[in-house]
């Protein structure tokens, strides 16, 4: 290990928060990718739909999203129902042990 790569891991251990990406999966999965995070996401914001419901469109809520430093708000935005038989599922923050687990929005 050379002394750079020691010098970025000194850094983000002591800043007490470290990211993994865990498997990606492949286009029409029903299973989501998902992020690691030791800082916990801010309080969720309200999200309201911006204008009045869309024919073929579903409502996506906003979420804290992690940039590898720290959460940036993402503001809800319609998504395009491509099949009708599948449900929308917005994406959420939870906690698995000292982890925080983010799931994107994704069909199921």
């Amino acid at each position: 290990m050379n002394l750079r790569t020691v010098g970025v891991l000194v850094s983000l251990l002591t800043t007490g928060v470290l990211v993994a990406p865990l498997p990606s999966f492949a286009e029409g999965n029903p299973e989501p990718t998902r992020m690691l995070v030791n800082a916990p996401p801010p309080e969720a914001k309200e999200s309201t739909p911006s204008t009045p419901s869309k024919v073929g469109y579903v409502w996506s809520s906003g979420y804290w999203k992690w940039n590898g430093k720290s959460y940036n708000w993402v503001e809800g935005n319609w998504v395009q129902i491509v099949d009708p038989t599948r449900k929308w599922v917005d994406p959420t923050w939870s906690r698995e042990g000292e982890k925080w687990f983010f799931t994107p929005g994704h069909w199921y």
